[in-house]
C-alpha cells in the first residue's frame, strides 16, 4: 500500500454504502448543507443510483403504498413531491393516472425518478468544495484505522474514508424450504427482487409464490401485466393478505407512552377495544391504527425484550397487513385475480421440494386441515420479504464488520444496535465515530424505521451529525 495513501486526502471523505432512497437522501442533505471541503463517495452496485429495490421497478402498475401527499422526501417540506409532480407532469404524463393530487398513489418508478432528481439537483447546486463521486461497485471490507478506515471494493480498488454510512436497504430473506433445490434445479427457484424472477416463464405455467405480503402483491401484478394465464399459488404460515387503503377521518390519540400497557397482550387488547369503540362512533379501524403511528417507536422501545420477542412471534404478521396497506386500485386488481380462481392464497408450510421433469413438486402442509398437498409448478418465487437477522448475514461487508467487532447485532435478531442519531455500537457497546446507519438496520431499536416518514427524518438527522 502506498505509504502516502493515508495522508493524501485533503478534505473529509464520507463513504455512503448503498445508493437507494436512504443513501441518496443522506448524500443530498450533505451536498446541500456542507460548509467545509467534503468528498462524498456514493457506492452502489447498480448503475441506476437513486432508485434501489423499492423504486427500481419499471412495472407501471407497481404503485406506492402511501398517497403522494405523505411521500415528500423532506420532513420540513411536506408538499415537495406534489410540487415536483406538477412541475414535471408533462414529462411524466405517460406514467401518471391523469390528474395527480395528495391522495394519488403514484407508480413507484415515478418516485424513483423523483429521488434521482433530488440527488441531481443537490449535486449541481453544491459549492465547488463539496464533491459527489458515484461508484458503481460493491464494498466488501472495511479496515478500521485510528481516525478513519480503508474501504475495499469488489473491483480490488480501495480508498480512505473518515466516516461510513451503511445505507444497505433491504436484503432478501432466505426462502423457508426445508430441503432447498440444488445444482441445476436452482433454475426453478428465484427471488422476487431479482431482475430474472419471471424470465423464460411459460404464460400457462403454474407458479408458487412463497409469502403473501407486499412482495407477493408485486409478483401477482407483474404476472398479470405479462398476460400470465397459469395458476398462481401463494402460501405463508398464516395466509394473511395485505389490507387496502381507504379514505378515513383522523381519530383522536387514545394512547400515550405513559398510559400504554407494557405487555404485548395488554397493547393488543387495548387497541382492539379502541377499534370496537371507534366503529360504533363511525370511524374505520384504519383511523385507530394510524393514530398510533406517531408513538410507535416509543411504544416499542419501552417494551421489555421478552415482550418484543412475543410481538415478533405472535403479532407481527397481523400488524404488518393492517399497518402496511395497499392502494385501492391495486387491491381491486388482485381481488379480481382471486375471484377468477387464478390466484389461490393459503396458510401452510412447505414440507418438501423436489425437482422432476420440467416441474417442481412442492409438498405443502395445510395449516387448518393438517393435511399435505403436492403442487406441481414451473417456478417457485421467494416473496418472504427482507432479511433482518444480521447475526448470520451472508452479506460480505456485514460479515467483515462483525468479524472485526465494529458492529453489534441486535439481540432479538433485528438489524444492529444503534444510538439515536444512527451511530452503531461496536461489540463492546461503544458508540462508533466511524460507522453510521439508517433504515432497516435500526429495526430492532426502533421497529418503525422502513417507511418514508421515518427514513427521511433519519437521513436529515444523520447528515447533520456527520457534519
Amino acid at each position: 500500500m502506498n505509504p502516502n495513501f493515508l495522508s493524501a486526502h485533503t478534505s473529509t471523505t464520507i463513504a455512503i454504502i448503498g445508493g437507494g432512497f436512504s443513501g441518496s437522501l443522506v448524500a443530498a442533505h450533505l451536498l446541500k448543507t456542507a460548509t467545509q471541503p467534503l468528498t462524498i463517495k456514493l457506492i452502489e452496485r447498480s448503475p441506476d443510483i437513486g432508485r434501489g429495490i423499492a423504486y427500481g421497478t419499471d412495472t407501471t402498475c407497481h404503485l406506492l403504498n402511501v398517497p403522494a401527499g405523505n411521500m415528500s422526501a423532506f420532513p420540513d417540506e411536506p408538499d415537495h413531491l406534489l410540487r415536483w409532480l406538477q412541475e414535471n407532469h408533462k414529462e411524466l404524463a405517460a406514467f401518471l393516472p391523469g390528474e395527480v393530487n395528495a391522495s394519488t398513489f403514484i407508480p413507484r418508478r415515478v418516485y424513483g425518478l423523483y429521488i434521482q432528481s433530488i440527488l441531481e439537483e443537490a449535486g449541481s447546486s453544491a459549492p465547488s468544495h463539496v464533491q459527489l463521486e458515484r461508484l458503481t461497485d460493491e464494498v466488501v471490507a472495511v479496515k478500521s484505522q485510528e481516525t478513519g478506515a480503508i474501504v475495499s471494493l469488489r473491483s480490488n480498488q480501495y480508498f480512505w474514508a473518515d466516516q461510513i454510512v451503511l445505507a444497505l436497504g433491504n436484503l432478501p430473506s432466505t426462502p423457508p424450504i426445508a430441503q432447498p433445490l440444488d445444482g441445476d434445479n436452482q433454475r426453478y427457484l428465484r427471488n422476487a427482487w431479482s431482475t430474472d424472477a419471471l424470465d423464460n416463464l411459460d404464460p400457462d405455467a403454474s407458479v408458487l409464490l412463497i409469502g403473501t405480503g407486499l412482495t407477493m402483491i408485486d409478483m401477482v401484478l407483474s404476472l398479470h401485466e405479462r398476460g400470465h394465464q397459469g395458476k398462481i399459488y401463494a402460501i405463508s404460515r398464516r395466509g394473511l393478505f395485505p389490507q387496502r387503503h381507504q379514505a378515513t377521518k383522523p381519530y383522536p390519540a387514545f394512547l400515550t407512552p405513559e398510559t400504554a400497557p407494557r405487555t404485548i397482550r395488554g397493547l393488543v387488547r387495548r387497541v382492539r377495544e379502541e377499534v370496537k369503540a371507534a366503529v360504533v362512533q363511525g370511524y374505520d379501524w384504519r383511523s385507530v391504527i394510524d393514530s398510533v403511528r406517531p408513538i410507535t417507536q416509543q411504544l416499542w422501545q419501552q417494551l421489555p425484550t421478552v415482550e418484543q420477542q412475543r410481538f415478533l412471534r405472535h403479532v407481527t404478521p397481523y400488524w404488518d397487513v393492517h399497518r402496511h396497506r395497499i392502494a385501492g386500485q391495486v387491491a381491486d386488481a388482485v381481488d379480481t385475480i382471486v375471484c377468477s380462481g387464478q390466484l389461490q392464497v393459503s396458510a401452510g408450510r412447505i414440507r418438501d421440494c423436489q425437482a422432476l421433469d420440467n416441474v417442481v413438486a412442492v409438498t405443502v402442509g395445510d395449516r387448518k386441515t393438517k393435511t399435505n398437498a403436492v403442487l406441481h409448478v414451473r417456478r417457485v418465487v421467494n416473496c418472504t420479504g427482507i432479511a433482518t437477522d444480521y447475526r448470520r448475514s451472508p452479506h460480505a461487508l456485514i460479515a467483515n464488520l462483525l468479524a472485526q467487532g465494529l458492529i453489534r447485532p441486535n439481540a432479538i435478531g433485528l438489524g444492529l444496535d444503534t444510538v439515536s442519531h444512527g451511530a452503531v455500537l461496536d461489540v463492546d457497546g461503544k458508540v462508533s465515530t466511524l460507522i453510521y446507519t439508517l433504515g432497516t438496520p435500526r429495526k430492532g431499536n426502533l421497529w418503525e424505521t422502513i417507511a418514508v416518514p421515518e427514513l427521511r427524518g433519519q437521513a436529515q438527522v444523520l447528515a447533520q451529525t456527520l457534519l
